[in-house]
């Protein structure tokens, strides 16, 4: 099936990745959303498993398909965006938009044959402000003001009941990327 498909680590998602998903709706009615770093939990970077952020996704967009990417360990370049198409092809899914923020970086993830037949669309960060980095902070200190404006409404009280998953894996800065 066609998709348009947007990744990030949604940890958690917020409401910059709502514009993400939103305009991937926009130019196609099949949605893919690549949840990355998926064999990470229990960190600082990644405090959510694969199933909390699957699951909190799933409340907002119920008719995505929502797909694990674990992490490669090989850096921002061909063969990660190879790796990415792979894992969508295994999920019977044919990209032909991938939406992301303004970063150029990712427009060097896939060949340009690849970019001949799947289109880039740039979001700009402008359109919405925001840090997950601090993010997590805010849930870490409950900081509810701060929340409630960049967490997508139907998922605010799911965040705050997860806020000791988020304050307990602040000591964690080891890593499981492979």
């Amino acid at each position: 099936m066609k998709v348009a498909f947007v990744c990030g680590r949604f940890e958690p998602i917020h409401k910059g990745h709502q514009l993400l998903i939103d305009e991937a709706y926009r130019l196609q009615k099949d949605v893919a959303i690549l949840i990355c770093s998926s064999q990470e939990s229990r960190t600082r970077q990644n405090p959510l498993s694969f199933e909390e952020r699957k699951r909190l996704i799933q409340k907002i967009y119920p008719k995505a398909s929502i797909i694990p990417v674990p992490d490669m360990g090989i850096g921002n370049n061909e063969c990660w965006g190879d790796f990415l198409l792979s894992v969508l092809k295994e999920y019977d899914c044919d990209p032909k938009y991938f939406v992301t923020g303004e970063e150029e970086r990712r427009e060097s993830w896939f060949r340009k044959e690849v970019l001949k037949e799947m289109k880039i669309i740039k979001i700009s960060r402008s359109k919405i402000v925001i840090s997950a980095t601090e993010l997590r902070e805010d849930i870490r200190k409950n900081n509810l003001e701060r929340i409630k404006e960049f967490i997508p409404q139907e998922i605010v009280e799911d965040i705050i009941n997860l806020k000791e998953v988020f304050i307990e894996s602040e000591k964690e800065t080891s890593t499981k990327s492979i």
